[in-house]
């Protein structure tokens, strides 16, 4: 209960520290949380949720040193092109544009699909299915004790296939807010067939990744606009409409598991159990390892900068074991999966203080990349931090779930999708300034 006050507290500050923007990292980190504690209230007795002191604190003063470090940019971060939201336009591609980019997320999507096929056959694993092939894959990638990964034409292929989602999830959002039901459909289009075929690799976290980035960034050009200054502009259809689409959203996350060619929960769970695996349960498996204790890492920072040491061993430098294995855990015969929150790893790698501060490096890090987006995402251009920051949001938003962002932000596989981002942007706002055919501006909102 102290958690769930303290965390309320924090929400509220920070609604008002940040300008009540619902998009500011701090309001994207807490408000998950804060639904994960109260899941776990579900499973109070099943799970002995009455979480420990080290727990609550890590929690309280993680969170905190993440406020802190958000607040200690957005204070001093001067705006100086806040005038540019005065007038926000809507950008155009042509519609050759638009299937020059349908086609190509449908042909890289097939050639990361071969390449997989190929893979999982090289490993032995059954590829007599579409399903069988890309959960086979999922396994391969997440539960091996290899850091296994498609790589050549397929794995370039799929690094488009996401950076064409990413970018399309900016204009889809950019041209929803404004234009409402007469948005462009075609770019609709491309958004939602890019989120559809990044799950070639068999995991819902890329697809959720798209329509997060995508619901972030609607919000991020709502308030922009000044459609969404406060609670009290948030409609009434809004507020029956946002809980149904999340209520769909559960549903088809539950019910994919057999298309990705995975094992649903068991014969005696039920949906609401299935996912509070992915809700409540992270914090108790923090709390489980917590009170277990930890043992001291071998190197720097060895769960927090992973994929780095991974990174380095394939060149020869010395690196722990790879492994993406963290443990299942269940407690009175009830099954609590196999992640511990984004408290998990910095606590382990740098300590109680030195986790917090690493905590408290992150909020800095992101609410830098934030306010520069925020004061430059309506300018008459796709703009790079913005897409960056939708892409991050994701790792923002689901700290309640893992350690996402520390773990994402040093890696190549970050780097690599960056780069493909930049590369798509700078070719279409090449459309836009020189040519002038292919992306257009045709109407514009004043405040």
């Amino acid at each position: 209960m102290v958690i769930l006050i303290s965390l309320s507290l924090f929400l509220i500050v920070s609604y008002f520290l940040f300008g009540r923007r619902f998009s500011a990292p701090a309001i994207l980190f807490i408000a998950p949380l804060i639904l994960a504690v109260l899941d776990g209230f579900i499973y109070y007795k099943q799970w002995r949720f009455n979480l420990s002191c080290i727990t609550s604190l890590l929690v309280i003063f993680g969170t905190l040193s993440f406020i802190v470090g958000c607040a200690s940019i957005s204070l001093f971060y001067r705006r100086g092109t806040i005038s540019s939201v005065n007038k926000v336009q809507r950008i155009y591609l042509d519609n050759k544009v638009y299937a020059l980019f349908f086609v190509l997320c449908i042909l890289c999507s097939a050639a990361t699909f071969l390449s997989i096929r190929q893979l999982v056959v090289s490993f032995g694993y059954p590829a007599s299915s579409f399903s069988d092939i890309i959960g086979s894959y999922n396994e391969l990638s997440k539960f091996g004790d290899e850091d296994i990964s498609v790589h050549g034409i397929g794995a370039y292929a799929y690094e488009v296939v996401f950076g064409i989602g990413l970018v399309f999830a900016y204009l889809a959002a950019r041209d929803i807010a404004i234009a409402h039901a007469r948005c462009s459909k075609p770019c609709v289009l491309v958004f939602l067939t890019s989120a559809l075929c990044v799950l070639i690799v068999g995991s819902r976290s890329v697809a959720i990744t798209m329509f997060v980035a995508f619901a972030v960034l609607f919000l991020m050009f709502l308030q922009a606009t000044n459609q969404l200054k406060r609670f009290s502009d948030i409609k009434a259809q809004t507020i029956v409409l946002v809980p149904g689409i999340i209520l769909v959203a559960a549903i088809v996350f539950l019910n994919s598991l057999n298309l990705l060619g995975r094992e649903g929960g068991s014969e005696t769970s039920t949906p609401l159990y299935d996912l509070s695996i992915y809700l409540g349960a992270p914090l108790k498996n923090l709390d489980l390892a917590l009170l277990e204790g930890t043992s001291q890492p071998s190197f720097f920072g060895q769960g927090t900068f992973r994929y780095v040491y991974s990174t380095l061993a394939k060149f020869g430098f010395d690196a722990p074991p790879y492994s993406t294995d963290f443990g299942f855990r269940a407690i009175n015969g009830y099954f609590l999966g196999n992640v511990y929150t984004a408290f998990y790893n910095p606590i382990v790698d740098f300590g109680f203080i030195g986790g917090c501060f690493a905590l408290f490096l992150t909020g800095m890090f992101v609410q830098l990349i934030y306010e520069y987006s925020y004061n430059h995402i309506c300018l008459n251009r796709i703009t790079f931090s913005s897409v960056v920051y939708g892409f991050f949001a994701y790792n923002i938003f689901f700290s309640f779930f893992a350690d996402m962002f520390l773990a994402t932000f040093f890696s190549t596989v970050a780097l690599k999708k960056i780069v493909v981002v930049a590369f798509l942007i700078f070719v279409l706002n090449r459309f836009q300034l020189h040519e002038g055919k292919g992306m257009g501006v045709d109407e514009h909102l004043r405040y």
